[in-house]
């Protein structure tokens, strides 16, 4: 269509139903027999949406929500119940399934929704709420229990519940928040930063229902009792926090004289996977030597570690260009997909790939072993990107 839509995330569930979110500014319609007909509108400058098709690509069902500004998806998760979690961003008057939502004017807040797997939406609500400046989620993760943990950042004063966090003058601050079944706000942790951001959040597969988290900082920051200074003009940080707590129970860096920065984790049986970019060859990479990343600007990593939080392999994908890594999903064998852009051409581990323009999507394989599987870009003639959206393969 004409109008501007863009995919931000997508999860599957045990069926292979495969959910996406994200935005759209006008009338979208799914054309072809797939698409059953279904189109949808926004009401606003954008609205979210959320989409389900079958393993086939059959749209099974599409909603729209949002109000008259501009409202955002940015993560879905399903949980093995089949319940679908979706948050974002709104602005102004925001509705969705028969629930309102309002933030004061000039601010941006956050809301999650729960949604059913026949697309009824069961529940929504601000999980992040401006009361001046801006609320950001950029994850949302369920529990096995009908809970959740949503994270992002935020400037200036923002509620959970009934706990309130204020940021200093200009500054940018993490935030992780835990929301029980009954959908109350039981904690939400953060930090002291001029800029600090969450990117990345998985719940561990270890039994200990730790949350595994990952994003960048500039100049000097604190999470927990770990206090924190970039070497360059952002650096990458990964922690782990007690689940039911929120208590940070420790943080590493990574990071040079350059701009590195974490995007996303993901959880398996045997350990836990990162990714993000990282500017420069054998940088300092969480207590050990980072990859020999390709001669150029920026390249994607990615970094596995097992349950003990031993580093047991780490890798970089890149070239001459700037290459921007987004967010990372794992197969079942446990070899992981990580998603992003690449400029010019593309190595790693002798597979090699071509942009057809200024800047082409990327996806890679990475065996358990860290090995290469196969790389995979678009053929464009002019940018595209990939916005930080899960590869939904776990």
């Amino acid at each position: 269509s004409a109008t501007n839509e863009v995919a931000r995330a997508l999860d599957t569930d045990d069926r292979g139903d495969l959910y996406t979110v994200g935005s759209l500014a006008g009338t979208v319609a799914f054309a072809g027999p797939l698409g059953n007909g279904q189109s949808l509108s926004s009401v606003g400058a954008e609205d979210a949406f959320v989409v389900k098709t079958a393993p086939d690509g059959t749209v099974l069902w599409s909603r729209a929500f949002g109000g008259p500004g501009s409202d955002f998806a940015y993560d879905v998760s399903v949980d093995p119940a089949g319940r679908i979690f979706v948050t974002g961003t709104f602005q102004g008057s925001w509705s969705a399934g028969g629930f309102a939502l309002s933030t004061a004017a000039g601010t941006t807040s956050t809301y999650s929704l729960e949604i059913d797997p026949t697309g009824k939406v069961v529940w929504a609500g601000a999980t992040g709420e401006a009361q001046a400046g801006s609320v950001l989620a950029s994850e949302c993760v369920p529990d096995e229990a009908g809970g959740w943990w949503v994270a992002g950042s935020f400037t200036g004063t923002a509620r959970f519940g009934q706990q309130t966090l204020v940021s200093g003058t200009g500054e940018l601050r993490p935030f992780i928040a835990r929301y029980s079944t009954d959908r109350t706000c039981t904690w939400v942790s953060t930090g002291s930063a001029s800029s600090c951001a969450v990117r990345g959040l998985a719940v561990s597969r270890d039994g200990s229902g730790d949350l595994l988290a990952t994003g960048q900082f500039s100049g000097a920051a604190t999470l927990g009792a770990a206090s924190l200074l970039s070497a360059g003009s952002s650096d990458i940080w990964l922690a782990r926090l007690d689940g039911k707590t929120g208590v940070w129970k420790w943080v590493r860096t990574a990071g040079g004289a350059g701009e590195d920065y974490g995007r996303g984790v993901v959880a398996t049986a045997s350990g836990y996977a990162v990714s993000g970019v990282i500017s420069g060859a054998a940088l300092p990479f969480f207590g050990h030597t980072g990859p020999a990343a390709p001669p150029g600007g920026r390249d994607v990593y990615v970094a596995r570690f097992n349950w003990a939080d031993q580093m047991q392999w780490s890798q970089a994908l890149g070239g001459p260009g700037d290459d921007e890594g987004a967010e990372i999903s794992a197969f079942a064998d446990e070899s992981v997909v990580v998603c992003g852009s690449f400029a010019g051409t593309m190595r790693f581990a002798g597979h090699t790939q071509t942009s057809g323009g200024a800047r082409d999507l990327l996806i890679a394989a990475i065996g358990p072993d860290g090995s290469a599987r196969w790389i995979a870009g678009s053929a464009a003639t002019s940018a595209d990107s990939s916005a930080p959206a899960s590869a939904g393969c776990s």
